[in-house]
């Protein structure tokens, strides 16, 4: 090799490494611009059970792509413009997260950017090789939260059903259950939720670690959805029939969740187990082998060519990559309001008269029961009377949203946990006459021998929804279109004694002078 091809081939060989170090410090950016999030995720794996094992997803891919070192050493390195396209698709939609506090959205968009800015700075052989491990970064999003009432109501479903088939007998009311033995209530905690999650988690990684088919590894991973799922079901029947067979004096403290957790290993051995009988054989990582380095001066040069074509073009994607992942944090950081001032709620006092309703002053709540809105800048409560009929309402502002004080939130709930009211019913019903105001959420409460029924919604920027990312949507349109940041729970209710049929029709009345007033 002459001396000019030396010199061009250690410009080239400083020139690569410069790119690799400058790829790597873009992929890590987002770490430094997006701390808030990441911090975010780490604070609910803190404080949640049901997330701790977000802890462990990191160090586990990582591990996995440094198991592929060979193969990866191996892989063209090749800018990929796709990268870019995605990347300004997560960069939008976590900048519109930001304006109306999704934080599981901005969690999805902010882990997504870490593979989607692999395929831009490396391209896709190199994604591919390591695809999976890039896809395991998505456990570290604390997500699943919304699957726990369908959760529960499965459990519920089956727990009874089981119960039913023993003949053993059996009152139940929504997700109470009454034995003569005792009472039991099938509550958040019974949802499965924590062996769900965690299930899915290991169950991803067992199967990628033990099958090397996609026929095989889909149907390993489907079963480590739907096992858990009746498995838990399975769980809470034996709980009932151990707390029922023990006159309630096992499985009803502390070794009700030891019990679970000790289910829930078994049924995790047990699937590893069956799974052992179909693994495939472990594939050998190939060593990398040695560069020839006696190709002849044409190839020599037609590759340093190639390369610094590569390089060229690299510098344009990796500087369009660099704008991508700081110009959102940028738009967000100047749309937040400046710190310290307080945010004031401009929603008045409810009127003395809302058409032909007329609010009862110094009248107390109806039932000694209220919701639980966390963050709310004014809580409103006024009852109202109109030919004999009472119907209290609940108004809970937020003039501007924040993380921790939003309306559309996991902790805003109709009963805390320390109440003593039980929710025998939580639907979602069609109301007719009411303008603006297609469906409600409508609940059914209960204490001892008091029965509410319960009717809310949102009202977002003057829009009116029951459905959670719908009422996220009119926050965004809200803030971007109309200059409205305002959101609003309202929630009805009154008293029933048998049926609920006359007070559905009382409140549909009430509701159809009440909303007008929020447009005034």
């Amino acid at each position: 090799m002459s001396n000019v091809d030396a010199s061009n081939q250690s410009k080239l060989d400083s020139k690569i490494k410069f790119r690799l170090i400058a790829s790597v410090f873009l992929l890590t950016l987002p770490l430094m611009l997006y701390w808030q999030t990441a911090w975010s995720m780490v604070e609910i794996w803190w404080r949640s059970d049901t997330f701790a094992h977000g802890f462990m997803i990191l160090p586990i891919a990582l591990y996995l792509v440094w198991q592929k070192r060979h193969t990866l050493a191996k892989q063209p390195i090749n800018t990929n413009g796709l990268g870019l396209v995605l990347l300004v698709f997560c960069g939008v939609f976590w900048f519109l997260a930001n304006l109306v506090d999704i934080a599981v959205i901005q969690q999805f968009m902010f882990t997504a950017m870490i593979p989607v800015l692999v395929l831009t700075l490396f391209g896709w052989s190199v994604t591919k090789t390591i695809l999976f491990p890039l896809c395991f970064l998505f456990f570290m999003v604390p997500f699943g939260e919304r699957l726990i009432p369908s959760l529960i109501d499965f459990t519920a479903f089956f727990t009874i059903r089981s119960i039913q088939l023993t003949g053993i007998p059996i009152y139940w009311e929504g997700h109470n259950l009454s034995l003569p033995s005792g009472n039991w209530s099938v509550v958040e905690a019974c949802s499965g939720i924590r062996y769900l999650i965690a299930s899915v988690a290991l169950g991803s990684l067992y199967c990628y670690l033990t099958f090397h088919t996609i026929l095989k590894r889909s149907i390993f991973f489907g079963l480590f959805i739907i096992v858990p799922i009746i498995a838990n079901g399975l769980r809470a029947f034996m709980i009932v029939m151990i707390g029922h067979f023990s006159s309630m004096k096992l499985a009803t403290g502390v070794d009700h969740l030891i019990y679970g957790w000790v289910f829930f290993g078994v049924i995790m051995f047990m699937m590893f187990y069956l799974g052992s009988f179909w693994a495939d054989e472990a594939k050998p990582e190939p060593k990398n082998d040695s560069i020839d380095t006696d190709a002849n001066d044409g190839l020599a040069s037609t590759h340093m060519q190639s390369l610094f074509s590569d390089y060229r073009a690299s510098i344009s994607v990796w500087l369009s990559g660099l704008i991508l992942v700081v110009v959102w944090p940028i738009l967000a950081y100047q749309d937040q309001s400046p710190s310290g001032v307080a945010q004031v709620s401009k929603l008045a006092e409810l009127p003395e008269q809302l058409g032909a309703w007329k609010k009862q002053n110094g009248a107390q709540k109806l039932a000694s029961w209220e919701p639980s809105y966390v963050g709310a800048t004014a809580e409103l409560h006024a009852v109202y009377m109109f030919e004999g009929q009472r119907v209290g309402v609940f108004l809970e502002h937020y003039p501007q949203q924040s993380q921790g004080a939003e309306l559309v939130n996991s902790q805003n709930v109709l009963i805390p946990e320390s109440s003593q009211w039980q929710q025998v019913e939580d639907t979602s019903v069609a109301v007719v006459g009411i303008e603006g105001l297609k469906r409600v959420k409508q609940a059914r409460l209960k204490l001892a021998d008091t029965r509410l029924i319960v009717w809310h919604w949102y009202h977002i920027a003057g829009d009116n929804t029951v459905n959670d990312y719908l009422a996220k949507l009119y926050g965004v349109q809200g803030k971007l279109l109309k200059d409205d940041e305002s959101a609003t729970g309202i929630v009805l209710y009154m008293p029933y004694v048998d049926t609920t049929e006359k007070q559905t029709e009382t409140m549909s009345s009430f509701a159809n002078v009440l909303l007008p007033w929020f447009a005034d």
